[in-house]
């Protein structure tokens, strides 16, 4: 019984000791993650256009310091930024909850839908 006992933990010892060795060679190395995003011909085409005019806009952020996401809303990331109350921005697609606007520092971006008004219309 005795010589059982000590197999179980020589086993024990040696899986312990592989998986410390394993993760002690992996230390410093990354997984890197790339995500492609292919966007419908309408949205290139407008986000290779920069507004120039005032009339170029089309809506405005309507609530204070509104959350933006550059490659898309995400629940595990936390936002990229914020725009401004009164931040004039160009709607490229509604998307949902979320819609992808150009504003006019040059940032294309995905907003909360609600958060937008636009520019006209009260």
């Amino acid at each position: 019984m005795t010589h059982i006992m000590c197999k179980k933990i020589l086993t024990i010892s040696c899986s312990f000791l592989g998986i410390f060795s394993l993760s002690m060679l992996l230390i410093g190395c990354a997984i890197g993650i790339t995500e492609t995003i292919n966007f419908p011909e309408e949205v290139v085409a407008a986000l290779n256009s920069s507004p120039e005019n005032a009339e170029d806009f089309t809506h405005l952020i309507q609530t204070a310091d509104e959350q933006y996401y550059l490659n898309g809303p995400q629940q595990a990331r936390a936002p990229d930024g914020s725009f401004p109350k009164g931040t004039r921005v160009k709607l490229i697609r509604e998307a949902g909850s979320y819609s992808i606007v150009l504003s006019e520092s040059g940032i294309t971006a995905h907003v909360t839908t609600g958060c937008l008004k636009q520019i006209g219309k009260d």
